[in-house]
């Protein structure tokens, strides 16, 4: 492909490259003496009341980095996390985690300031920038779905994602108590927490309506949209797919009850839903995303999958 077929946002690319290709865009352009200051004023989320003015910026902020290393670390969490759970859940859990996941972390950081601060210390907080808040929620979030789901740091050494995540949530407590970055460290932890009620939410499938509708929005815009409610139309009526995220979402529900009964829900079996002969198998695998994650079956399993969400 050549440069000119270069599409800035391409759906086809999956949500992790997607964010990656604007962060990258962005930090280019700051290059630029004159626009890293523009681009700090008006997309910067500076804290009320001074920050009345420019309401956006709980959004924007998280798409600017300040320096190479800011972006390359946010970038690195990003890709070989992020990654993961877009395999396993779909760009749109991934982009609700990241983006919401990022307003939290203003949210956090503007109760710290208003709340916390005295006013002498006020003038020590400038604006905030840097995807860490949604990344925070994006690595928390990718653990809270496969917690057993093991990863080699540098290579070499083998640790299971929910190690990882305590970790990074143990440091982003002690940062927020410290005195350097003491503000990036409490919009981790608004990140995070926002990562903590959706996925559980998610996993128990009780997600408040008012949660859907704020979402609703945003997926219209970043990622390849709802894998899980895809329709088509046969004649006069309408057949529902049963996707992978489904099946991942009845596998939790039926591991937190109870793991020796087959998929269950109010409305049924994932089996009667599918009419898949091989119910015990496709149980054992939804088990087996649910420990490891996607990216551990093998080609056999995966086409087991396959099969049976298209039934």
């Amino acid at each position: 492909m050549s440069w000119q077929d270069f599409q800035f946002w391409d759906k086809s690319r999956g949500a992790v490259n997607n964010l990656l290709v604007v962060f990258i865009a962005l930090w280019a352009l700051s290059i630029i003496p004159i626009m890293d200051d523009f681009l700090y004023v008006y997309f910067a989320f500076h804290p009320l009341p001074g920050g009345i003015v420019k309401p956006w910026g709980f959004f924007t902020y998280m798409f600017i980095h300040q320096g190479f290393f800011h972006l390359l670390s946010n970038a690195l969490w990003l890709y070989f996390v992020g990654i993961l759970l877009q395999d396993l859940v779909g760009d749109k859990v991934l982009l609700r985690l990241f983006v919401w996941g990022g307003f939290f972390g203003a949210l956090w950081y503007q109760l710290f300031y208003t709340f916390w601060l005295d006013p002498a210390s006020r003038f020590n907080y400038g604006g905030l920038v840097g995807a860490s808040g949604g990344v925070s929620a994006v690595v928390v979030g990718t653990a809270l779905f496969s917690p057993k789901y093991r990863v080699f740091l540098f290579g070499i050494i083998e640790v299971e994602l929910r190690w990882i995540a305590l970790i990074k949530v143990v440091m982003d407590i002690f940062g927020a108590m410290g005195d350097l970055n003491r503000g990036g460290f409490i919009c981790h932890l608004g990140g995070i927490f926002f990562s903590i009620v959706y996925v559980y939410g998610y996993l128990k499938g009780n997600m408040p309506g008012w949660m859907d509708e704020m979402f609703l929005s945003m997926e219209n815009i970043f990622g390849k949209g709802n894998r899980t409610n895809r329709m088509r139309k046969t004649g006069n009526k309408e057949s529902k797919f049963f996707s992978l995220q489904e099946l991942f979402n009845e596998s939790n529900t039926h591991s937190n009850r109870n793991k020796n009964n087959s998929l269950r829900s109010s409305r049924g079996s994932a089996s009667s839903k599918l009419n898949f002969k091989n119910e015990e198998e496709v149980n054992r695998i939804l088990d087996k995303i649910a420990q490891v994650g996607y990216q551990n079956l093998t080609e056999e399993e995966r086409e087991i999958l396959f099969k049976a969400s298209k039934e």
